[in-house]
């Protein structure tokens, strides 16, 4: 289990400016694999599986999982779909090469807030948010490399390409006033993250000095549909959203000291 702090985290991607946890398992020395099924209330089903193999310096592992629940309130119910798939190479010296697919969906009902006095009469109603909803799809695929390099010094970098999508209808219980407002969202990103690290050990202290970069390449067309309260049958596109590019650099850095402990016998 590996936490890293602060910005320095960009090796995970854009939006781990916080940090990130990274958690590292035990590789499979054999052909094995999970099946997970489960269900509880509000009609909620979960079923994912997974499978994996390591064969001398090959790997592969596959994974899937569906996700639905109708949720407490109308309009609150949940679809969630995700696959994804890697192959890892070790190449030497504790250096390797992974290539993973991901790709996923999901549609989420959005019932809207209540007040207080809506709330003491029947949670589970949408009264202004009936039709509400989010529906994202994202693929991404990124080659990976992390490893060591002369010296202490140590290399993680990756290459990754994004494809997302996104549709979004909200009304609310001012749609009286402003009408209702549809969003369709798509465009690509393409980017790499690359981290350099140094290490250096002192006696019962080793101190680690971690540089990284993150570039990011995109643009996002988005069209945006509202209707008039006052002509409720007339559907007129957003004259104020267009498509945009951007292109995002982003490098930081930290230090770390940690103090190694010997175990007692």
């Amino acid at each position: 289990v590996e936490i890293v702090r602060g910005s320095a985290a960009t090796l995970a991607g854009g939006g781990s400016e916080a940090g990130v946890i990274h958690l590292t398992t035990r590789r499979a020395e054999r052909l094995g694999g999970s099946l997970t099924a489960a269900a509880g209330s509000d009609d909620a089903r979960r079923l994912g599986g997974d499978v994996g193999h390591r064969s001398g310096r090959w790997g592969f592992h596959l994974s899937g999982s569906r996700e639905e629940t109708e949720g407490f309130r109308q309009n609150a119910g949940t679809e969630l779909r995700r696959l994804g798939g890697s192959v890892r190479f070790d190449i030497a010296d504790r250096r390797r090469l992974e290539l993973s697919i991901v790709d996923g969906s999901g549609r989420l009902g959005n019932p809207g807030a209540l007040t207080e006095e809506e709330l003491d009469d029947d949670p589970s109603v949408a009264p202004y948010n009936a039709l509400d909803y989010s529906d994202e799809r994202l693929t991404q695929t990124s080659l990976n490399f992390r490893g060591p390099l002369a010296g202490p010094l140590s290399l993680a970098a990756n290459l990754f390409y994004t494809d997302r999508a996104t549709e979004s209808l909200t009304t609310g219980r001012a749609a009286p006033l402003y009408g209702g407002f549809f969003l369709d969202l798509e465009g690509p990103t393409v980017g790499s993250t690359v981290q350099v690290g140094h290490s250096l050990r002192d006696g019962e202290r080793r101190n680690e000095l971690v540089a990284g970069m993150e570039w990011l390449d995109g643009d996002a067309d988005a069209t945006g549909y509202y209707t008039s309260p006052d002509d409720p049958g007339v559907v007129d596109r957003h004259p104020e959203i267009q498509a945009t590019a951007t292109t995002v650099a982003t490098a930081n850095a930290r230090v770390d000291e940690r103090r190694i402990m010997t175990p007692l016998l």
